[in-house]
């Protein structure tokens, strides 16, 4: 896939993926590597913001839906913006109870596509 964060901080993350290494047979993004990413993307949003409170934590995903709006022509891009206070309400959660759930949209390309997952978090045992 050759995914590569090429933006972060504390809140939104933006990735990236070469349309040749996903493409399909009509020279367009494969739709598996779209929900791929996507889903590589939710997921490294959500250990970056983890790693930043230092709580060691099974990050999976609850569920997920993916709407396909158009073909991806080009480079593959992801990215999501987490609203600051549910981020905290999400690790408090999870400090208080030892498991958070967390919904996340990622925007795929130009309006592309969009998924919705719910990630679940549950703190290591120690």
């Amino acid at each position: 896939m050759q995914f590569e964060i090429t933006e972060l901080s504390a809140i939104a993350i933006r990735t990236r993926a070469p349309l040749p290494n996903n493409i399909n047979i009509h020279g367009t993004a494969f739709a598996g590597s779209l929900y791929s990413l996507a889903m590589l993307t939710a997921w490294a949003m959500l250990t970056h913001c983890l790693q930043q409170h230092a709580i060691e934590a099974e990050l999976v995903a609850a569920k997920a839906e993916i709407l396909y709006r158009k073909p991806v022509t080009g480079a593959i891009e992801c990215q999501v913006s987490l609203d600051p206070s549910a981020v905290d309400s999400f690790i408090g959660q999870l400090e208080r109870k030892g498991r958070a759930r967390m919904p996340v949209e990622v925007s795929i390309g130009d309006q592309a596509a969009k998924m919705q997952a719910q990630m679940v978090a549950t703190v290591a045992a120690v």
